[in-house]
């Protein structure tokens, strides 16, 4: 079992990453385990896994498998997502402002084109949004129906 500082160290890790993507991102235990473990980050695994849970116990994140939460007993890969909470106004993707929850491919290609928020969208055509690549027919239905949205308030 790792010494106390390592779980210390590991719980901080999960919950900066996590924290940092946002609910909109992931992230595996592994990422957590390499980042403060370095060549020994497998015996961290098992550490890893069930500070996810007890995490998740608080109330600070989820803890899925295909996208569902699953109970600690579950065998198998986890991800791992940050809880957003309405104090939360650090301006990372849980912002009122930011884009609307797209896919991760298509979320990434609208930040490398330098759209970070809603507003940054307003007026661009959709085919300039089309011909990201990444920005596939559903990311294009779910900004098309935000900014109607955002157009219209009532609707």
């Amino acid at each position: 079992m790792p010494e106390q500082s390592s779980e210390d160290g590991l719980r901080a890790e999960i919950l900066r990453i996590a924290e940092q993507r946002g609910s909109v991102k992931t992230l595996c235990p592994s990422e957590a385990a390499r980042s403060i473990g370095g060549d020994t980050w497998r015996d961290l695994m098992p550490s890893a896994r069930r500070i996810a849970f007890a995490l998740a116990g608080e109330g600070l994140v989820d803890v899925t498998q295909h996208g569902e939460r699953v109970d600690p007993d579950v065998r198998g890969p986890i991800r791992i997502r940050w809880i957003s909470r309405p104090e939360d106004e650090t301006g990372s993707a849980t912002d009122a402002a930011a884009l609307p929850a797209v896919g991760a491919p298509a979320l990434r290609a609208l930040h490398q084109a330098g759209y970070r928020t809603r507003a940054d969208l307003e007026g661009v055509p959709e085919g300039d949004l089309a011909a990201l690549h990444g920005v596939g027919p559903t990311a294009l239905r779910l900004l098309r129906e935000e900014l109607a949205r955002r157009e219209n308030p009532g609707v």
